[in-house]
């Protein structure tokens, strides 16, 4: 972390566990591999499925968006299943 910044992690969290506790079912930082491509990509403001050079990292990114995308859609599901219009 650089000087004057403020780690926004814990924050973060918090606010997903109050807001959006069903995505911590899919959050899983440990699930993609440190890729120093990745952290460039994102330090310069770059998608990672840009190129090739972070593939391993960018296949795991794909992974947590497909389960984000699918427990979406089933919680839609559920919802217009149940009448409810959460």
């Amino acid at each position: 972390m650089r000087r004057g910044e403020t780690d926004a992690t814990e924050w973060a969290l918090n606010y997903v566990k109050e807001k959006a506790p069903e995505l911590l079912s899919v959050m899983a930082c440990s699930e993609v591999p440190m890729d120093l491509q990745l952290c460039k990509a994102a330090e310069e403001g770059r998608s990672c499925f840009a190129d090739q050079k972070c593939s391993a990292s960018a296949l795991a990114l794909q992974n947590i968006v497909k389960k984000l995308i699918k427990t979406e859609l089933e919680n839609s599901v559920a919802c217009w299943e149940s009448g409810s219009d959460k």
